[in-house]
């Protein structure tokens, strides 16, 4: 039996994983199969752990509860180590239009049904709107695999089944890129 409990902060003596080495502290968030810190991602194996200090009390040690909204979801996504393309706020080019990057100017279409565009050459142009590809922002496997792990412990813990939904909603607003890494 284990002495590691929610709250503590541990130090790994053993293995690298999710970007933790030797020597790296953190403090624990979740323990089962596993250790979940809250310093780094994944699922970490007790063994490679010992004990620095304890937490006091439990109370101290409980996670607010988790809305997955998207700006939450968006938030993790950024603190997860840099594995997601970074999009400027208030981007530019919201488009492309025969591979070109362009905004559309006026939503309203004409008599011929064309919107009025500005290309990233400083052109304008008419265009049909179902020539017009939506750009979106891109998400790595790894970081939506890290997604999809944390919604499901959310959704094992506290029952909150609709986080699945939020989750699919937020990723079918991404382009999944790259391939998955192991360590």
């Amino acid at each position: 039996m284990s002495e590691i409990k929610v709250g503590d902060t541990v130090k790994r003596i053993a293995g690298v994983h999710c970007g933790m080495k030797v020597g790296d502290t953190g403090t624990v968030t979740y323990f089962d199969d596993g250790i979940n810190l809250k310093e780094f991602r994944g699922l970490h194996d007790e063994a490679n752990f010992e004990l620095v200090t304890q937490q006091k009390t439990v109370a101290d040690a409980h996670e607010p509860y988790f809305k997955a909204t998207r700006e939450n979801l968006e938030k993790i996504a950024k603190d997860a180590q840099g594995d997601f393309v970074e999009v400027e706020e208030g981007e530019k080019w919201t488009h492309t239009y025969f591979n070109i990057r362009c905004r559309i100017m006026d939503l309203d279409p004409d008599e011929f049904g064309t919107v009025v565009i500005i290309k990233n050459g400083g052109d304008y142009a008419l265009a049909h709107p179902s020539k017009l590809k939506p750009i979106k922002p891109t998400i790595s496997e790894d970081s939506k695999r890290q997604l999809e792990l944390y919604v499901q412990y959310r959704v094992d813990k506290y029952g909150d089944h609709a986080m699945k939904s939020d989750l699919s909603d937020y990723l079918s607003y991404h382009d999944i890129v790259g391939v998955s890494a192991n360590d």
